[in-house]
């Protein structure tokens, strides 16, 4: 299904809205001399708004979860992304305050992994794959870590604050990962789709006296559908597509950290 994040928004929204436009106005034209036949001389429009009232509000219920839950999974994948930047910076302020050698190795190795991040980590997840890049640079980073040796108080408290932003940064990073993959289960997908196309089949039951009326009604109602699941989709991969979760925060940390001068430790550190 990689094509549906190559093409623009526009596009797969106007796809999606035919499809949908296509199975509420081809079904209607297929049943409506069946559905002439079963209304007979009186219609039955009473009983068939019943059933459409009480389908289209279990549907709805439930679209409207899923379409919730989709977009909060995205809106915590890109805080999550986020924070994961702010992690980075401050691990950087946090070596930054150790001294040489240990401070411009541990600079190195954070600037190599920002940018392994942004140039590598990135298109994969844009792909639709579990980033391992930068893996081996978190490694590196933290063999040199375990090998500083904190020789006052003050650096003791130092060491044990960057040890624990680099377990929270390891914590965000696996989070970040896990959401690259991450998105609806197919069983849901089942409930929308097919939940979507019976809304529909139960507009085709309504005998209406212009049928041209009735077309209008049901193109409506399809291409609302189509809209709803089509963003649906877009949101359920964070990272992929033209809405995908983009590396600006780490751009910025990179940017505005680690290109201009080395940050160096207060005097007397």
């Amino acid at each position: 299904m990689d094509w549906m994040y190559q093409i623009p928004n526009w596009m797969f929204c106007l796809l999606v809205m035919t499809v949908t436009a296509a199975v509420g106005i081809g079904g209607l034209l297929l049943t409506r001399t069946r559905i002439i036949r079963l209304h007979g001389d009186q219609p039955h429009n009473d009983v068939v708004g019943i059933f459409l009232n009480v389908t289209g509000i279990i549907y709805g219920i439930a679209l409207g979860l899923i379409a919730v839950a989709t977009w909060q999974s995205y809106s915590n994948t890109g805080t999550k992304a986020n924070a994961e930047a702010a992690g980075v910076a401050a691990l950087y302020r946090d070596v930054s305050s150790l001294p040489d050698p240990a401070r411009s190795e541990l600079q190195q190795e954070l600037r190599t992994y920002t940018r392994i991040v942004i140039d590598r980590s990135w298109p994969a997840q844009r792909e639709g794959k579990i980033p391992d890049a930068g893996t081996e640079q978190l490694t590196v980073f933290q063999a040199a870590l375990d090998h500083f040796e904190p020789l006052t108080d003050g650096q003791k408290i130092l060491y044990a604050e960057t040890l624990s932003a680099f377990n929270l940064l390891v914590e965000l990073r696996r989070a970040r990962m896990e959401a690259a993959v991450s998105g609806l289960p197919f069983p849901v997908w089942v409930v929308v789709i097919a939940g979507a196309v019976i809304t529909l089949a139960v507009t085709w039951f309504i005998r209406s006296l212009r049928f041209s009326v009735h077309v209008w009604m049901t193109l409506l109602l399809s291409v609302f559908l189509g809209l709803v699941i089509q963003l649906m989709i877009r949101l359920d991969k964070p990272y992929r597509g033209a809405y995908g979760i983009s590396p600006a925060a780490f751009e910025v940390v990179y940017q505005q950290l680690m290109t201009g001068p080395l940050l160096t430790p207060p005097p007397g550190q």
